[in-house]
């Protein structure tokens, strides 16, 4: 009814990032079985058709903050501070700035600090450099990524 369910075997995770010296280690709980609920997901395509959007012509230097959803295809560079939205970095969207947001989605070029209470997510297109840190993060094969990962507890 609106759930999957999500069944985490018992493992140790270590991955490594070619060229950066990174190691994450990362413990999966025993038998733990959670819970997602559909409205958490992102879904790019359906949830950023009501998003402020910045056009490929826009560029905007400073300090961006709201409380709704943005789709970014021009250029910012500062700070972004969407603490209770989400973002798409669209294929020609450029962000140099430190990214507060609850989750993300790069598909274009990001420099600078990710902070995101709930999910990160790279795209094969993204070009991410910088630290980032969330409780989830995904990063598809041929996506770039040059920085540290942090992995959070849910908030």
């Amino acid at each position: 009814m609106g759930h999957d369910s999500l069944r985490f075997w018992p493992r140790r995770c270590r991955l490594t990032s070619p060229g950066c010296g990174h190691i994450i280690e990362s413990e999966i709980e025993i038998g733990r079985t959670s819970r997602v609920s559909q409205e958490t997901r992102i879904h790019p395509l359906e949830s950023f058709e009501k998003a402020s959007r910045l056009g490929p012509s826009v560029v905007i230097q400073g300090e961006l903050s709201a409380a709704e959803d943005l789709f970014i295809q021009g250029q910012v560079k500062g700070k972004i501070d969407f603490p209770h939205s989400d973002i798409l970095i669209d294929e020609q969207g450029r962000v140099e700035a430190e990214i507060h947001v609850r989750n993300i989605i790069i598909r274009g070029e990001v420099h600078g600090n990710i902070a995101a209470s709930g999910k990160i997510t790279i795209e094969k297109s993204g070009r991410m450099r910088g630290d980032i840190a969330a409780s989830v993060i995904s990063i598809e094969d041929g996506a770039q990524f040059r920085g540290s990962i942090k992995i959070r507890g849910k908030t």
